[in-house]
């Protein structure tokens, strides 16, 4: 393999070559403008080649329905031709994939995509995420009240299942759930959001728009924050669950 960065239009042309059912099936295009990547679209999948001018090939990054499932750095132009056959023009399965392709790393999620809950793996991967976003803190804030009261009201709602119906994300150290279908929230999407104490045991909780939330969370306005002493999950926090697992998935 040539230590030269070749650029995406060769890439291309080595991959039709390889494959010519790559150029008959299945569409590509080049995507950004500065560094551009070879993107590669299939039905409600793709795979899009990252290029790493450090080395010759690039890295092959493969969504379906646009969320990220599973990668690899590429060292083998005939390798990614088959992948991207079996992937793009054979829609085969993520279980398929790991049989024929044992050196894949494929997570959890693709799995669910499998069998069609895609939402629902990914409200369980962003709250696998958070957790790991909390344990992951300074050690100072781990120890204290902060992270461990987080990861205590993040089990203990997982454990009555609002992990597979609800997202959770974050802003600095406040917890967001909402009913977003993708990352990152829209003024108008309906959130709760746990604003931890670091000086105690209590919480302040907002719930409405995202607007309304982050107003609250900026000190805009006070007059939809819940104030609570104990990170605990209540009976009013419940309440606040269930209206929102209400909420049409948007």
């Amino acid at each position: 393999m040539s230590d030269r960065y070749e650029p995406p239009s060769v890439l291309k042309d080595v991959l039709y070559g390889v494959s010519p059912h790559l150029q008959l099936s299945i569409a590509s295009e080049f995507v950004g403008t500065w560094n551009q990547h070879l993107k590669f679209t299939g039905h409600h999948r793709s795979c899009l080649l990252v290029p790493d001018d450090r080395v010759s090939l690039p890295s092959a990054r493969f969504f379906w329905d646009n969320s990220f499932l599973f990668s690899f750095d590429v060292d083998d132009t005939y390798q990614l031709a088959i992948v991207l056959n079996r992937w793009l023009g054979d829609n085969a399965m993520p279980s398929a994939l790991r049989k024929e392709f044992p050196w894949l790393e494929i997570g959890t999620l693709a799995d669910y995509y499998e069998q069609g809950r895609p939402v629902e793996g990914e409200f369980l991967q962003s709250w696998d995420e958070m957790l790991n976003e909390f344990y992951g803190l300074p050690a100072e804030l781990v120890e204290g009240h902060f992270a461990v009261n987080a990861c205590r009201l993040l089990t203990a709602m997982r454990s009555r299942g609002y992990d597979r119906r609800l997202r959770a994300g974050q802003s600095l150290w406040t917890l967001i759930l909402s009913r977003s279908r993708r990352h990152g929230l829209r003024e108008e999407q309906q959130a709760i959001a746990f604003m931890f104490h670091e000086e105690d045991n209590g919480m302040d909780v907002a719930r409405g728009t995202c607007r309304d939330v982050f107003q609250a969370m900026h000190e805009e306005r006070d007059d939809n924050i819940v104030r609570m002493t104990t990170v605990t999950l209540n009976t009013e926090i419940v309440a606040m669950l269930d209206q929102l697992v209400c909420v049409e998935i948007d």
